[in-house]
């Protein structure tokens, strides 16, 4: 896997923000697309983080997504860079279960028809979330 890419993919995707806000989801969120927990709520609250913590935040959270992508598709380190970098990306967006659920697009990915795997990327309600990344995701998947 290319790191530094798919760092880069996903920080443009999500974006930076050094307060917390209200992802689409309607969950906290500080950094690039870190969730804020519970339990964090008192780190983050009324305040700017510094460039540094975004930086701790996203590296931990990166660790955690690349480690989810290998988990849900067994075959993740067979793949080429940018299909890697999608399943990635979106394990960083949706987290493992949410990767998980796409489970046809694995299927199809396992087959090796990337078509019906981007297909099962355009109809899903990721898309209707966030279309443009999932398009940007489902285009990537096809070029291999």
């Amino acid at each position: 896997m290319n790191e530094e890419k798919t760092r880069e993919w996903i920080s443009r995707n999500e974006g930076t923000r050094h307060k917390m806000y209200i992802d689409t989801e309607g969950y906290p969120t500080i950094g690039i697309g870190h969730r804020v927990r519970r339990h964090e709520m008192p780190l983050f609250k009324d305040r700017e983080i510094t460039d540094k913590e975004v930086q701790e935040l996203f590296d931990y959270d990166f660790s955690v997504a690349v480690g989810d992508a290998r988990r849900v598709v067994p075959f993740f380190d067979e793949l080429s860079d940018n299909r890697q970098m999608v399943l990635v990306d979106m394990a960083f967006q949706m987290g493992r279960m949410g990767l998980a659920g796409f489970r046809r697009m694995i299927r199809a990915i396992t087959k090796g028809d990337f078509v019906l795997a981007a297909a099962e990327i355009l109809d899903s309600k990721y898309y209707l979330q966030t279309p443009g990344r999932a398009r940007k995701n489902a285009e990537l998947l096809l070029e291999g």
